[in-house]
């Protein structure tokens, strides 16, 4: 095909001659990442009950089928604060399946104290992707993507419970891989690209070059919230090997 569009934002669109480029499975895991904001700070005794459940319900999660992985921060720990409220604690774990981690929430002793909620929070978040199978995300990546979902709303990239998405998972590739070279041109430098690959599909790619994103997508296929996505991908960097 003819070389990709260029634009000065560091985006470049393959032509609608490119070929489509259907992508190899890959096997991937959910990752989901959740904040909740207590009403009182966890040594308040109205917050009590709450931090006497903590290792429970982290010992059943890690219990559970379809668990993969969970995040060792501890949220009585106030010097692992991920936001500046320290009263916002945060959650981050990976699993086989969404029917997996939907099992583990919403049935048993988790469903018990999730319904208690209200009592310890006044607010709270959450969002899920899905990513490479044997890699795991980084506390930075939850709280990206947290922000992408309620900047870009529900998309493949960033999306909540019962919402039903066709698969996105972005994943390192070599920038000589033929797929590679057929999406950006040649133009990648040498290292790895990241692909994005939506329901099979190869869609968009992202390599950091001199500290800016560059970025590649199909002209004409590519959804609106794809680029962003890319360059935020990129800025929070992708999951490390598991």
């Amino acid at each position: 095909h003819g070389a990709p569009a260029r634009s000065g934002s560091g985006r470049r669109l393959v032509g609608s001659s490119a070929r489509c480029l259907e992508s190899t499975p890959v096997q991937v895991h959910l990752a989901q990442f959740n904040t909740a904001t207590l009403r009182h700070p966890l040594d308040h005794p109205d917050s009590a009950t709450y931090v006497a459940l903590l290792d429970e319900v982290n010992a059943l999660a890690e219990a559970s089928p379809g668990f993969v992985w969970r995040h060792g921060i501890d949220s009585r720990d106030s010097s692992t604060s991920v936001y500046p409220d320290p009263l916002t604690l945060v959650n981050m774990s990976v699993w086989e399946t969404a029917g997996h981690l939907r099992d583990y929430a919403y049935k048993g002793f988790h469903r018990d104290v999730f319904r208690r909620r209200q009592e310890w929070f006044v607010a709270s978040g959450a969002v899920m992707w899905w990513i490479p199978a044997r890699t795991l995300p980084s506390l930075a990546e939850g709280v990206a993507r947290l922000d992408f979902l309620h900047r870009h709303g529900p998309t493949p990239y960033a999306f909540q419970t019962g919402q039903q998405h066709e698969p996105l998972v972005i994943a390192a590739r070599p920038h000589d891989d033929a797929d590679v070279i057929a999406l950006t041109g040649g133009e990648a430098a040498p290292g790895d690209v990241d692909v994005a690959v939506l329901a099979d599909r190869i869609v968009g790619a992202v390599q950091m070059i001199e500290g800016r994103g560059s970025v590649w997508l199909e002209a004409g296929t590519a959804p609106t919230w794809l680029e962003p996505a890319l360059h935020d991908h990129a800025r929070v960097g992708h999951p490390v090997d598991g």
